[in-house]
């Protein structure tokens, strides 16, 4: 995480800055927010790594905040060839600059070393900017994962179901000194902590 303003993280806002934080990186997706003034208030490793800016000759993993996007890019600072920091300068500026004041805008971009990026900016109800780079289908690729994961758990919270309601038939056929009823409770007890576990990865 770079240094400087870092109220638009975890901590002032709690857990629903954390849990988008951790959709995004899950996602693929590297983000950063700028001021209204155009500066880079904050912005995660991904989201320089991805545009090829690093610690280049200055020997310092991070990166200075408070400065223009375009300067970081287009400095020496940054780890990929003078002509991609170029390149992304430009398009952030176009970008941005053909937003709406209250939209959000998207643009693809193909660099010169052949890597192609996806580039979005979303005015926020502060004034700021907030910008998502990632590779192109990270997005689809994120979506298609959460709707895998929400089938399987909709099969297995069925199969739960079944599961939870025969032994429910099968304990309300048994007196107490039944033999085999605590081996069932105990059955009972574990489908029922599986079908929370199951509904915890519908939620996710």
């Amino acid at each position: 995480m770079s240094e400087a303003a870092n109220s638009l993280w975890p901590g002032e806002h709690g857990d629903d800055a954390a849990t988008l934080i951790a959709a995004l990186r899950i996602a693929g997706i590297g983000v950063a927010v700028l001021n209204r003034s155009g500066h880079v208030v904050t912005a995660d490793e991904r989201f320089w790594a991805m545009q090829g800016v690093g610690a280049g000759s200055t020997g310092s993993s991070k990166i200075e905040t408070g400065r223009t996007l375009g300067d970081i890019l287009s400095s020496s600072a940054s780890g990929s060839p003078d002509s991609n920091g170029r390149i992304l300068s430009d398009a952030w500026l176009d970008l941005i600059d053909a937003m709406p004041s209250d939209g959000e805008g998207h643009k693809a971009v193909s660099l010169d070393d052949g890597r192609m990026l996806e580039l979005a900016a979303m005015s926020a109800a502060d004034g700021s900017i907030v910008l998502t780079v990632a590779v192109p289908g990270a997005r689809q690729a994120a979506e298609a994962e959460r709707q895998v994961r929400s089938r399987v758990a909709h099969d297995m919270n069925n199969l739960v179901g079944g599961m939870l309601a025969n032994l429910h038939l099968c304990l309300a056929d048994l007196p107490n000194d039944h033999p085999v009823r605590k081996r069932l409770e105990v059955v009972n007890q574990s489908a029922l902590e599986l079908r929370s576990k199951v509904q915890k990865v519908a939620s996710s």
